[in-house]
């Protein structure tokens, strides 16, 4: 048996707040129910957007004065390991013809557990550690994405509704990629 939670919803006129802006959704869809409402993006913020650290400031006054593009990755608190995002900055920084400088969000797991150590994790914290050395990468755990997003030429994130919603609000363009899962597929 098939079973449509929405419809249940509908039939019963439930209401539903969506977190969007109806304008960068494209308006409200016409067989919506009554009490579905379009909002605006939720920006879980409880006060000012603190500033990004001397780290960050000084890594992006460099790509801006050497003029190389400077992309963003994010995935925030999606399930993508370190490895793997070490794994994706250098592949950007290697094949890219634009040759950008990469700042890679690790989220907590900036540490690499003893136990993952291994010739090819090893041999990628160092490709990491020259690419740092030669200001080509920054590797932190976060940034607050209200003063960091403006700063950048493209954002590759995991496409959550708080991340997209920045990406959207700075008027930068935006990859999202991932895991996928929930409302990531929408966005």
């Amino acid at each position: 048996m098939h079973f449509n939670s929405y419809q249940v919803i509908a039939d019963q006129n439930v209401p539903v707040v969506v977190p969007i802006n109806q304008h960068a959704f494209g308006g409200r869809p016409s067989d919506w129910h009554s009490n579905a409402k379009l909002t605006d993006f939720i920006f879980l913020r409880t006060g000012e957007v603190p500033n990004l650290s001397a780290t960050f400031v000084r890594f992006i006054a460099e790509a801006k004065f050497s003029k190389e593009p400077l992309i963003v990755m994010a995935f925030s608190s999606m399930p993508v390991a370190r490895t793997r995002i070490l794994e994706l900055a250098l592949k950007l920084i290697d094949e890219s013809v634009f040759s950008p400088r990469v700042i890679a969000l690790v989220g907590n797991q900036n540490a690499v557990p003893i136990e993952a150590l291994n010739e090819r994790v090893d041999a990628l914290e160092t490709r990491a550690k020259t690419y740092v050395k030669a200001g080509k990468l920054l590797v932190a755990p976060g940034a607050p994405f209200g003063k960091l997003f403006p700063q950048s030429d493209l954002i590759i994130a995991h496409g959550g509704l708080g991340t997209t919603g920045e990406a959207l609000r700075a008027a930068k363009p935006c990859l999202t990629t991932g895991v996928l899962i929930l409302d990531q597929r929408f966005w």
